[in-house]
């Protein structure tokens, strides 16, 4: 899953996409143990920066925009291996 991760924004936790493609060979052996025994997530993974996205090219009010969501890449990933 390292190796397959795309250019994406950075979470709370500031560490970027590839970094982790980089360091997948280091990484690869302690990222499983830490997903299967950990029981507390670390806060930064749980949360997001949410950036209101105009929907249309002159919004005016509130229903005019769309969140987005940004949460940091190793949250996205014990997702997916929820998941």
């Amino acid at each position: 899953m390292l190796n397959t991760l795309k250019p994406t924004a950075a979470g709370q936790d500031a560490v970027p996409a590839w970094c982790l493609r980089v360091g997948a060979p280091v990484f690869a052996a302690p990222l499983p143990k830490l997903f299967n025994e950990s029981i507390i997530v670390p806060r930064q993974w749980k949360s997001a920066v949410i950036t209101p996205v105009p929907k249309v090219s002159a919004p005016v009010c509130e229903a005019d925009y769309r969140p987005i969501s940004i949460t940091s890449i190793m949250s996205r990933l014990v997702e997916r291996v929820i998941v």
